[in-house]
């Protein structure tokens, strides 16, 4: 057909050719469907293009921060778009002076060209909206188009306001039938009942609103303001279950980690994440999808999260396999069958911002603690048990104030009192040892010989060399030399003096133990034969008659004690047997004792028996004065709160 035929088919067509009942029945079908108003357009421009045969339809709109008209995606009609750049922008144009000064325009895109551009504004309600249209008409024919094109643009863009309004009082009636709803579900949560009891309620009344087959719902809390899981809609759960963990783990990922576009979150903010834990969530519990959607309280901060788990198609398959008995995870065993609701009651937004509203009051609503113990007191049991139960906290108080001994318990281990060493008296070889460490040994007995063999070779050279020296003195005094009768009377006093240290020496050859008590170190059997030099320590030898003890006192108790108090121990190679002292001194210094930072604090004790040997260890405890026994019992746990989380 020739653009002249078309236009006068057009020019020809009366609005009472149109099959007005069709038209209707096609814009009433639009209207009424269940879809958002992007598709709906993108429906309507087909119809449009069939009622005015035209080349192009375009539906546009003003976007944020652009002064024309913008072609929506996917509302032009043929879609080519490289193939209309310079179409498009004269459709921009006309659409923005139609919207402007809210009368329809229309043009020629190009001199010469047949097309003709017609641009009609939607209306006042709608002032950044525009329908355009191309049409092929040549000069003779196009004002009679033109009519036919602009009336029938001006008949849908009325309906397109008539849908609009109509859709808008509809959903605003919807709206506040929904709050009427969630409103009487809101006053049938008491604050007396337990938060996971109301929050359980609240993921029920969620569930039955949104188009979900679950909601979860968690809630933060602790120091780290972890999300933790606290209801299930419809259902019971673990939550050290693994499913429970990964729930909470997607839970924290919506509310820590923002999702991939970057955009801006809200007080109602809904995200379908596409990380792996949601894909693994989505996979455990056989969803199509999960939404999640954190939760907003005062002053906007994110006080929990909502997990929406969505299923398409796979509901009735799964609650037939429940039936019949097949094990279910805790998503699928929470689907219930929700009850009718009234005229189809589904507003996203406004149920997140009623849950976010709901879950801030509950958790705000927590009594405190002491609350919580008042109510148990007052609501459990038999009323003739109540006075038992407040007369037994009464009695607990007054023993928590009451003064009790304060004992600090720590280990100990014996040490001798006092230490001797015997070292080497000169530089030679060991002959002989005759003790071991462990052996008692008494003073002057021998503890091991040194070799003598070396000393008397020498001693024998030096008695030669003092016999020529006293020869030549008296060789040289026979013949008046006296300075070489002074020289070798010289060398011959030193050869006396030598052989005396020699013979001294020979005289020392046994070491013996200065004092009664046991070998508590070095182990001369090992260097029998060995040369060793002078002052080396080959045995340690400690008193056995008193002992010393080392308390190792851990620096949280050190102020607590002090010199003088008494000290009760039992080892752990005598348990039977207490021991008695008190402490004499304290360390300055703290010292690492077994990877532990502890003070040492002495005392003696007796060691009658002989039984005590150093190295022993044991447990001690220190009486440190008198607390309340509240105090007692608690003061440690309390200080380790204040040092961990008090600065």
């Amino acid at each position: 057909m020739t653009a002249t035929t078309r236009t006068a088919d057009m020019a020809a067509g009366t609005a009472g050719e149109i099959d007005l009942f069709a038209l209707a029945c096609q814009l009433r079908e639009i209207a009424h469907d269940r879809i958002d108003d992007e598709t709906k357009i993108e429906r309507l421009l087909p119809v449009v293009a069939g009622l005015t045969r035209a080349s192009t339809t375009a539906y546009l709109s003003r976007v944020a921060g652009e002064t024309a008209l913008q072609i929506l995606p996917h509302h032009l009609l043929p879609r080519r778009a490289a193939q209309l750049t310079s179409l498009r922008q004269q459709m921009q144009r006309l659409a923005t002076v139609a919207c402007s000064e809210q009368k329809t325009q229309a043009g020629r895109p190009e001199p010469g060209s047949n097309l003709l551009a017609i641009a009609v504004p939607i209306g006042l309600a709608h002032p950044d909206e525009a329908l355009a249209v191309t049409i092929e008409a040549d000069d003779a024919l196009a004002r009679q188009a033109v009519a036919y094109v602009v009336q029938t643009l001006q008949l849908v863009a009325a309906f397109i306001v008539m849908w609009r309004g109509k859709g808008d009082a509809l959903a605003q009636a919807r709206q506040a039938e929904l709050l009427q709803v969630l409103f009487a579900r809101w006053q049938s949560l008491s604050p007396r009942t337990a938060l996971k009891t109301n929050v359980a309620a609240l993921a029920l009344t969620v569930q039955q609103t949104l188009p979900a087959r679950c909601v979860a719902i968690g809630l933060r809390r602790g120091l780290h303001r972890h999300c933790r899981l606290m209801a299930v809609s419809g259902k019971t759960f673990d939550g050290q279950t693994q499913l429970a963990r990964h729930i909470e783990e997607c839970m924290n990922e919506a509310i820590l980690v923002p999702p991939a576009d970057d955009t801006p979150r809200t007080a109602v903010d809904s995200r379908i994440y596409r990380t792996t834990a949601f894909e693994h969530l989505v996979r455990a519990t056989k969803s199509s999808h999960v939404v999640a959607y954190p939760l907003a309280g005062g002053e906007n901060e994110v006080i929990g999260c909502l997990l929406a788990f969505h299923d398409d198609g796979r509901l009735e398959e799964e609650q037939r396999a429940s039936e019949a008995g097949s094990p279910a995870d805790l998503a699928s065993a929470a689907t219930i069958e929700a009850p009718a609701e009234p005229n189809g009651l589904r507003d996203p937004e406004v149920v997140i911002r009623f849950a976010s509203r709901t879950l801030d009051h509950l958790r705000a609503g927590q009594p405190s603690l002491m609350a919580r113990v008042w109510r148990r007191l007052n609501s459990r049991g038999p009323v003739w048990k109540r006075p038992i139960a407040w007369g037994s906290l009464l009695l607990l108080t007054l023993a928590a104030l009451l003064p009790m001994p304060y004992r600090v318990s720590c280990n100990c281990e014996l040490q001798p009192i006092d230490r001797r060493y015997v070292g080497v008296p000169y530089d030679g070889r060991l002959e002989a040892a005759l003790v071991e460490p462990g052996d008692l040994v008494k003073a002057g007995q021998i503890l091991a010989r040194m070799d003598g063999h070396e000393i008397e070779w020498e001693l024998g050279t030096l008695d030669a060399d003092l016999k020529r020296a006293l020869k030549e003195r008296d060789t040289a005094m026979a013949g008046y030399d006296r300075a070489s009768a002074q020289m070798s009377a010289l060398e011959a006093e030193r050869l006396q003096w030598k052989i005396r240290l020699l013979q001294e020496r020979l005289g020392n050859l046994e070491l013996k133990s200065p004092i009664d008590g046991i070998v508590i170190g070095g182990d001369p059997q090992k260097s029998v034969g060995a040369r060793l030099s002078m002052g080396q320590t080959i045995v340690e030898v400690g008193p056995l008659d008193n002992m010393l003890v080392e308390l190792k006192i851990h620096d949280e108790d050190v102020p607590y004690v002090l010199p003088g108090q008494p000290v009760a121990l039992r080892l752990h190679a005598h348990p039977l047997k207490t021991y008695q002292g008190t402490i004499s001194r304290i360390h300055p210094r703290s010292e690492d004792r077994d990877s532990q930072n502890v003070f040492i604090a002495e005392m003696e004790i007796d060691n009658v028996e002989q039984r005590l040997r150093p190295g022993m260890e044991g447990r001690a405890k220190i009486a440190a004065g008198s607390h309340r026994l509240g105090w007692n019992l608690f003061h440690k746990a309390w200080e380790s709160l204040l040092f961990r989380f008090g600065w």
